[in-house]
């Protein structure tokens, strides 16, 4: 009896939350007062509904903005960054003056110049200061569930593009080029979008209990691989981030905001951050901060807008969208707007809150932000410079002058060549050695990597190698003393990121720049394996222990190549080979051995030797027991509820996509 009492007054919660779709929605203005030009398509004429009445999947958005560019040719410039693993786009669109859009390919070369003192001299920059447009990069919706960024996008395009005689726009147009990234994780969003549609009703529902605003696992938080891509930006992971890399590295926009969504009974973020700061920020990106926050809170006044600043979001770890771009100098934020996750919810304090509501804040932000960098345009690009100026001289003079990574043949030659890679794609210049050389009394041998502390990206390169990055004593202190009291701390997320350490290998800090053969390295550059010894008569090794013979192992099982491993080391000629090194013996495998490990080596990276005799100076010999045949593996991979979507997807990527094997 009491089940069938309670049911109802259930059902009669929910449907007391139930709002008509359209209440309010039609004379809703988001930058009130302002006269469009008919001549640039609406949202409505192009998606078939009005910003804010639906949650505009992936592909609605860049049609909207390809609408725009074919409407607007001489102001939008779309660009096409990456696929994700999904297969979905993602984009830029640039949206500027005529004039400025026209000469999109002059403001990147001189912005690369900007970005080099060492081949810019002051006047050659001052030059180019006075002519540059400052460029600002607003991204959204990088969390899938975080729905209206990705809105706000097309909104902020639209306003840039059809608002007549506004001075605002008129004076950010004559200034900046915006470049809008109208959504960072289009396969989480989509998900997110689609179990919206399944779960939605009649009519939106406002009770956080109902199900549009409780999504099943894995969420639309992450991307294909269930990872946060807000957490990606110095692993470089996923083609989502490694795109938007590459872009930013062409054009060095010296202002950069991501936009976000938290919990629904809050209001809205914007900068300054919280303490603590990275230590290798430099003052003048601490202190614009607080001329974007002032302008921000300007028109959130106006507007009677709620926000607040300087809380829960630090500014410390440099892998956050909001954090990375500080490194190449620019002065990159997040902002947060409370959440709907769907058309309206009802808050703790009982107020409604509309998905348009919600669109208009992150919308008048990017509007204020963007004004912001058109006043004081010629401040941010001088900043910008001097940033890397000073890098370059501080790189010259501090306690370490270089980072060597050696790359000796026992060691761990596929971590080193895939940090080696990953700096060269942050931008970073890397050299590598050609030949032997000495540093601090030690000899490294060919192939090490050498990264100079006298380039615009020392900043980065100390943040990302350095094994401690030190945060400000009174913040620990007062960390120390809230722990003492049985309180939480006040730091947001991450604390540690040591690169030499994560990926186990050795960098050696050295006083003075190396001296000798050194060759700069292509970031695109994957340093291939290769097979050692010519065409084997006995077997082919492949000593384990890097993530390269892991791959080489892979491939060899999906190429049907039968692979034995040693259970204890041993030693032939004047190498020692470790326990789980590979044998391929060439009488139990096809004639094209040889041909099929070449190629196999080349795209895993993995070192192998030809041996002739299976005869070995210490250890098994290739007959012995102790070498034991690898059965092609078959992996299942716990999925769903109660797993947790993190673990799993991060297990899925690792097998998939590192090393390179199937997953059922």
């Amino acid at each position: 009896m009491n089940r069938l009492i309670v049911l109802p007054l259930f059902c009669l919660v929910l449907l007391a939350g139930m709002i008509p779709r359209a209440a309010g929605a039609q004379d809703f203005e988001y930058w009130p007062g302002t006269e469009y030009d008919p001549s640039v398509p609406t949202a409505e004429e192009v998606l078939g509904h009005r910003i804010g009445d639906r949650i505009t999947p992936s592909a609605g958005l860049i049609e909207y903005l390809e609408a725009l560019e074919s409407a607007v040719p001489g102001q939008v410039r779309i660009l096409e960054y990456a696929r994700s693993w999904e297969g979905r786009k993602l984009v830029y669109a640039f949206v500027g003056s005529p004039e400025r859009i026209g000469a999109l390919a002059e403001v990147s070369a001189g912005m690369k110049r900007l970005a080099d003192p060492r081949i810019t001299p002051r006047a050659s920059a001052d030059s180019l200061i006075a002519s540059l447009p400052v460029i600002v990069n607003l991204s959204y919706a990088v969390h899938g569930n975080e729905i209206s960024p990705g809105d706000a996008a097309l909104l902020t395009a639209y306003h840039l593009l059809a608002a007549r005689n506004d001075p605002v726009v008129d004076h950010i147009l004559e200034k900046t080029i915006v470049m809008i990234d109208p959504v960072q994780n289009p396969d989480g969003r989509d998900r997110f979008v689609h179990n919206y549609q399944i779960a939605e009703g009649l009519e939106p529902n406002a009770s956080p209990l109902a199900a549009e605003h409780n999504e099943p696992w894995p969420g639309g938080r992450t991307n294909h691989y269930y990872f946060d891509l807000n957490r990606d930006w110095i692993a470089l992971n996923h083609p989502e981030t490694l795109g938007r890399v590459k872009v930013l590295q062409d054009y060095f926009p010296p202002v950069f905001v991501d936009l976000h969504e938290m919990g629904s009974n809050t209001t809205y973020y914007f900068a300054p951050e919280a303490i603590p700061y990275n230590p290798h920020l430099a003052r003048d990106q601490r202190e614009n901060l607080e001329l974007f926050g002032r302008n921000n809170a300007k028109w959130f006044d106006h507007y009677g807008f709620s926000y607040f600043t300087r809380e829960i979001f630090d500014a410390f770890y440099p892998g956050y969208g909001a954090s990375w771009p500080s490194y190449y100098g620019s002065v990159a934020m997040t902002y947060e707007q409370a959440s709907a996750r769907g058309l309206v919810v009802r808050r703790s304090d009982a107020s409604v809150m509309h998905f348009r509501d919600t669109i208009r804040h992150h919308f008048v932000a990017s509007i204020a932000t963007s004004e912001t960098a058109a006043i004081h345009r010629e401040k941010l690009l001088a900043d910008f410079y001097a940033y890397r100026l000073s890098a370059i001289e501080e790189g010259r003079s501090e306690d370490i002058r270089a980072y060597i990574l050696p790359r000796r043949p026992d060691g761990n030659t596929s971590g080193v060549d895939k940090l080696a890679w990953l700096m060269a794609n942050h931008g970073a210049e890397v050299l590598q050695a050609g030949s032997a050389f000495r540093s601090g009394g030690e000899t490294y041998p060919a192939g090490s990597y050498v990264i100079s502390l006298a380039q615009p990206a020392k900043r980065l390169v100390r943040t990302l190698l350095d094994q401690h990055v030190p945060m400000d004593d009174d913040f620990i202190e007062e960390q120390e003393r809230r722990r003492s009291k049985g309180m939480g701390d006040q730091i947001y997320d991450v604390t540690a990121w040591s690169f030499p350490l994560m990926y186990n290998v050795e960098a050696v800090a050295a006083d003075r720049m190396v001296e000798g053969e050194l060759a700069l390295v292509d970031p695109d550059l994957v340093p291939p394996g290769s097979i050692q010894g010519g065409r084997a008569e006995v077997a082919y090794l492949v000593p384990w222990g890097t993530q390269a013979a892991g791959r080489l192992l892979a491939a060899s099982h999906r190429a049907g190549l039968r692979v034995f491993s040693t259970d204890l080391a041993f030693v032939q000629g004047d190498r020692r080979y470790p326990s789980g090194t590979l044998i391929f013996k060439v009488k139990d495998n096809p004639d094209h051995l040889h041909e099929t490990l070449e190629g196999i080596a080349t795209s895993s990276g993995a070192e192998v030797i030809a041996t002739d005799t299976g005869w070995v100076d210490e250890g098994p010999n290739f007959g012995s027991n102790n070498v034991v045949f690898m059965r092609k593996p078959r992996i299942a991979l716990a999925w769903d509820r109660p797993t947790r979507a993190y673990n799993a997807g991060a297990t899925r990527f690792v097998v998939e996509r590192q090393i390179g094997y199937p997953v059922t």
